[in-house]
């Protein structure tokens, strides 16, 4: 079955973003081969589902602010904010790095640079690391604090991705310089999918690690 359907199926908005062909063109290849899965960001937990059920030999682990139990034997699940980088390196000794991770978190633009700023060393050599709802960097969504988006946007997320494709260099005013460097040294390839249907506009990266 397609991620399209599956997504479809567990009704996670995935889909409706048009992430599903966009992750499917890329990651379609590797689906036997993957072994280990972090989401930021599970809500009701339909898109971990979808995974667990899109990667046939993926152990699927996720961290939400909130307490989800999934009752699957094959997903776990934490209580984590995603910008707590203790807590975050303690999960991980507990469950080894990852093939993919998947920040489908708050949105906010310093969570999103700060979780990749923890998180990028612990993805697998060639997998992946995704930012989903890039479109908050833009006026496109607001909500009560607009992401915590400069009025100048110098702080958002796309900018900080537009830049390291021009001039394959990461720039973040989150990020100390050893983690910049670590993250633009060790990109194998640069994924950016834009999908707007007129009512929605998603945005969303994936950076495969060399």
């Amino acid at each position: 079955m397609s991620l399209v359907n599956i997504s479809k199926k567990f009704k996670t908005d995935k889909f409706q973003h048009g992430f599903g062909d966009f992750y499917n063109k890329i990651l379609f290849n590797y689906k036997n081969n993957i072994k280990s899965i972090f989401e930021i960001g599970i809500l009701k937990g339909s898109s971990l589902l979808s995974w667990n059920e899109y990667f046939p030999y993926a152990r699927i682990y996720g961290i939400d602010k909130n307490n989800i139990d999934m009752k699957n034997n094959n997903i776990k699940t934490f209580v984590c904010h995603q910008n707590d980088e203790k807590l975050l390196n303690n999960i991980i000794k507990e469950t080894g790095n990852f093939d993919i991770i998947i920040d489908d978190g708050s949105h906010d633009l310093d969570h999103q640079q700060i979780s990749l700023g923890i998180l990028f060393k612990n993805v697998n050599p060639q997998g992946f690391y995704i930012i989903e709802d890039l479109h908050t960097s833009t006026n496109f969504y607001t909500n009560a604090s607009n992401y915590k988006r400069k009025e100048d946007k110098s702080n958002s997320t796309l900018r900080m991705i537009f830049n390291y494709i021009e001039t394959k260099k990461i720039k973040s005013e989150y990020l100390d310089n050893t983690a910049c460097e670590y993250i633009e040294n060790n990109i194998k390839q640069c994924y950016l999918y834009h999908h707007n249907n007129g009512s929605k506009c998603s945005i969303t990266v994936i950076l495969q690690k060399k």
